[in-house]
């Protein structure tokens, strides 16, 4: 079901790009001069934003299983899944209003190719290879139980992780996307907190209650 959930997600998203070609002209962008290095870091951030999605939706199907049936945690990373997509296409779309082309790419038409591949496999960007080595979820083996305070503690370092790559962009992707991340963190590390401090107080049933309020 997870490995279904993701092809169909990342086709859609294929197919965006390639909805997109169709729509690129020839004609100088009033917004051009993006420079080399900023295309190719908004390339590999929307590879990020993708594979960020991806993670985030491996964790909402695993917390809508039946046997660990926890619907606030499922719900709550579905929504996070939404928002990295969001992040990804806001970024194809913004390379296409530059007319940007992709380092060694001819034409803006090239460019969206020189993303296809990338969003197809869900290529890793530079930032999960070290964030992989201290956090990572096998959710192949499914003899083994996750709680939802490992996933927080993973999403935050992920959206930490995230945060620290993007603060390399230019001052316009920096305003729209920056407080969108540290927003996020900020929201992640007070549920870590909170959930902490109820499981102290009841135990492992805390767990339980703190998801409920996912759900509100």
């Amino acid at each position: 079901m997870l490995t279904r959930l993701m092809k169909i997600f990342v086709l859609i998203l294929s197919l965006a790009v390639l909805s997109m070609a169709e729509y690129v002209r020839d004609y100088p962008s009033i917004f051009g001069g993006m420079k080399v290095n900023c295309v190719s870091k908004t390339v590999d951030q929307i590879g990020c934003e993708v594979r960020a999605s991806l993670e985030y939706l491996k964790f909402a199907v695993y917390f809508s299983l039946e046997n660990i049936n926890r619907p606030g945690f499922s719900k709550f990373f579905f929504d996070s899944a939404n928002e990295e997509r969001e992040h990804a296409i806001k970024l194809i779309e913004y390379l296409n209003m530059r007319g940007a082309h992709h380092p060694g790419a001819a034409s803006r038409a090239e460019t969206l190719k020189a993303i296809e591949p990338l969003l197809k496999h869900a290529k890793s960007c530079p930032i999960f290879d070290k964030f992989n080595e201290t956090c990572i979820f096998n959710f192949n083996k499914l003899n083994e139980v996750y709680t939802g305070a490992d996933a927080l503690s993973c999403a935050l370092k992920m959206e930490m992780a995230v945060t620290d790559y993007i603060k390399q962009f230019v001052k316009y992707l920096t305003v729209d996307f920056l407080t969108e991340k540290y927003e996020g963190q900020r929201k992640i590390a007070g549920y870590q907190k909170i959930l902490q401090k109820i499981k102290d107080t009841h135990g492992n049933i805390g767990e339980f209650f703190f998801d409920k309020t996912l759900l509100e």
